[in-house]
C-alpha cells in the first residue's frame, strides 16, 4: 500500500508559508511581522509580503492601535478563537478610535479574562497626552482599576461573588482587598449610583482613570476606560468632560455588539473554570 502522504507533485512553497502564517496569527492571536518570522524562521521581507498579500485578499488586517496583524472573517474556519478578536476589531476599536481623537487624551477598551482586566485595544500609542504604549494585551487587577470596578458593579451577583471568592482564595491576587467584603460592598454601591468606575491615583499614582460598561447580549461585554493625568485636570473635571463621551462610545460598541454572533460563546471561552 502506497503511503497517503505521498505527493504526485512539488509542494506550493508560498502557499505553505501563506497557510502557516495564517495559523501562527490565529493561534497567537494577533502579532507583528518580526514575532512572525522569528516563529516560523522566514525571512522579515517575505511576512510583510506575504500579510500585504493576504490583507489585499481579506484574509488578514492590521490593528489601526498597535500595529497587531490579525485573521478576519474570512479566515474563521481555522480558529475558534478568531471571534475572541474579531468583536473587538469590528465593533469596538473603530469606536475607540473615534473616541480617542474625540477627546484626545488615551482611551482602553477592557475586558474580564481569568479575574483580571484585560487591555484589549487602546489608543495610548496614538495619544497626544501618553506616555505608555505598547498595553495591549496587559493584565491589570480587577479591584484596583477603574475598569474592574464597573465590571464588578454592573455584572451579575452572582457572578461578583464567584470572582471575589476566588480572589479571597489566593493570595497573589488581591486576596487582602477581596476578603474585606464590607469595602467593597460600599465601592459597588457607589459606582453603581454614578453609573461608572473611577481609579483615582490609585495602582499608577499619577494618572486618573474612569469607566463605564459596554451592556450587550444581557452582560457586561467589555468596559471603555478613559485615562488623564492627576496634574492635567481634577477629578471631577475629568468625569465632567469624559463621562458622556465615554458613555455614547460604550453605547455604540453595545450596538455593534448585539449585531455580532457568539458574544456569549467569547465570554465563556475567556473566563472558564481552570478545573472544567
Amino acid at each position: 500500500m502506497e503511503p497517503t502522504n505521498k505527493r504526485n507533485f512539488a509542494p506550493v512553497r508560498a502557499l505553505e508559508r501563506g497557510l502557516a502564517l495564517l495559523q501562527d496569527l490565529s493561534l497567537y492571536k494577533g502579532a507583528h511581522p518580526q514575532q512572525i518570522a522569528r516563529r516560523l524562521e522566514l525571512p522579515r521581507p517575505t511576512v510583510v509580503r506575504l500579510l500585504e498579500t493576504l490583507e489585499g485578499l481579506g484574509f488578514v488586517e492590521r490593528s489601526p492601535s498597535d500595529g497587531s496583524w490579525y485573521p478576519t472573517l474570512y479566515v474563521r474556519s481555522l480558529s475558534d478563537g478568531y471571534n475572541d478578536e474579531a468583536w473587538v476589531r469590528e465593533c469596538a476599536a473603530p469606536e475607540i478610535e473615534r473616541l480617542g481623537k474625540q477627546i484626545l487624551w488615551p482611551v482602553d477598551l477592557h475586558t474580564l479574562q481569568n479575574d483580571m482586566m484585560l487591555v484589549r485595544e487602546s489608543t495610548h500609542r496614538t495619544s497626544p497626552f501618553s506616555i505608555q504604549h505598547g498595553l495591549v494585551g496587559t493584565r491589570l487587577p480587577i479591584l484596583h482599576t477603574s475598569s474592574g470596578r464597573a465590571y464588578l458593579a454592573f455584572c451579575p451577583d452572582e457572578e461578583r461573588e464567584a470572582i471575589l471568592d476566588r480572589l479571597a482564595q489566593n493570595p497573589a491576587n488581591q486576596a487582602a482587598l477581596a476578603g474585606d467584603r464590607r469595602h467593597i460592598t460600599q465601592q459597588i454601591a457607589i459606582t453603581r449610583q454614578q453609573g461608572y468606575g473611577l481609579r483615582s491615583g490609585e495602582l499608577i499614582r499619577a494618572t486618573n482613570s474612569l469607566s463605564v460598561p459596554v451592556h450587550a447580549k444581557g452582560r457586561v461585554q467589555a468596559v471603555v476606560t478613559v485615562v488623564w493625568f492627576v496634574s492635567a485636570l481634577p477629578v471631577a473635571e475629568g468625569v465632567r468632560r469624559f463621562l458622556e463621551p465615554a458613555r455614547e462610545c460604550a453605547a455604540r460598541i453595545a450596538q455593534k455588539c448585539e449585531a455580532f454572533p457568539d458574544m456569549t460563546m467569547r465570554y465563556r471561552r475567556e473566563n472558564s473554570d481552570p478545573a472544567e
